[in-house]
Formats: structure tokens, C-alpha cells, sequence
């Protein structure tokens, strides 16, 4: 008789349809697993990557463009642009100053 082993799930064991787990990867993990799911027309599974990715890090540029494109897709334009502002924002507090 064998004994039963625990094993980590494989990918394909995990429920897409489950919020994401606030233990899995990294911000840019989450920013191009939401574009992803946000390319495929997903917008809800898009929105909860995001959402996961700033969880990790408010400051996740990527997260809040793809956040942006996920309120656009939903015809929520007032959020889209206040998501937009927030990346832009983030990038010009990131940026190294301009040399003359």
C-alpha cells in the first residue's frame, strides 16, 4: 500500500476562477498575468490580477496602465483616466531627473 504525499498543486490545478493568492509571485508576475487574461477578453480575471499586483506593490506601474486599459474595456472612463494619472504620476517620481 502506498502511502499519500503531499505535493504543491501544479499549475493546472489551480482554480482560475479563485481570487489570487496574496502569496504568489511578484507585482510584475501579476501585471502580465492581468494583461494577459486582459488580451484573452477577460476583464474580470484581468481586474483581480491587477488588483493582486497592488497588492504587492502600490507602485506597480504596470498594474495601474493595465488597470487603466481593464476600465477603458468596460467603457468606465473616469476610472481608466484616474489610473492613468496614477501611472503617470508613478513614472515621474521614478524617473531619473532630465540632464541639460
Amino acid at each position: 500500500m502506498l502511502k499519500a504525499c503531499e505535493r504543491t498543486p501544479a499549475r493546472f490545478d489551480v482554480d482560475p476562477a479563485a481570487p489570487p493568492s496574496a502569496n504568489d509571485g511578484r507585482p510584475s508576475h501579476w501585471a502580465r498575468e492581468g494583461r494577459r487574461f486582459a488580451d484573452g477578453g477577460d476583464l474580470i480575471g484581468a481586474l483581480r490580477r491587477f488588483q493582486q499586483a497592488l497588492k504587492l506593490d502600490i507602485d506597480c506601474r504596470e498594474a495601474w496602465l493595465g488597470l487603466s486599459d481593464v476600465f477603458l474595456g468596460m467603457r468606465d472612463v473616469e476610472r481608466s483616466e484616474a489610473c492613468l494619472e496614477v501611472a503617470r504620476l508613478i513614472r515621474r517620481r521614478t524617473a531619473p531627473p532630465a540632464i541639460a
